[in-house]
């Protein structure tokens, strides 16, 4: 991921950040396999102790979309990826704007997803919405 860390002091406070990362959606079903890739920005309000920082975020991952055109029918189905979650982080102090740092994370996970089947003579559509915990490790590089 690469942050840029807005309205921080050198040293210590409150702050936001803005984070661009990279990630790839996959799915697997009866019907094959499906992915996308792309950019999921994530933003960030913590409070910055000096090398050690805790922040409260959201993430949009990228949304997969699919549209199947057959003979007799079409389907088109959508899969959406969100995250809230907390973060702990520390930064590596090499007296220059650019820091690394390595954290935790533990998240709230929302999966949805939308389908519509059509033929002739039939209509069916299907949601699924999924909630689960998540936790993780987060190594970057930072610029002030």
């Amino acid at each position: 991921s690469i942050s840029t860390v807005a309205l921080a002091d050198d040293s210590h406070g409150f702050y936001i950040q803005g984070d661009l990362g990279h990630s790839t959606l996959k799915t697997n079903d009866e019907g094959g396999k499906t992915s996308a890739k792309g950019f999921s920005p994530r933003l960030s309000a913590g409070y910055d102790f000096g090398d050690f920082r805790v922040a409260a975020d959201y993430t949009h991952y990228k949304t997969l979309k699919d549209h199947e055109q057959g003979r007799s029918y079409t389907l088109d189905s959508k899969i959406k990826l969100q995250s809230v979650g907390v973060s702990a982080i520390y930064d590596f102090d090499l007296n220059s704007p650019v820091k690394p740092y390595v954290g935790a994370r533990v998240g709230i996970n929302r999966f949805s997803y939308d389908d519509d089947y059509r033929s002739v003579n039939f209509h069916e559509t299907e949601s699924i919405r999924k909630t689960k915990t998540g936790v993780g490790v987060l190594a970057g590089v930072g610029y002030d």
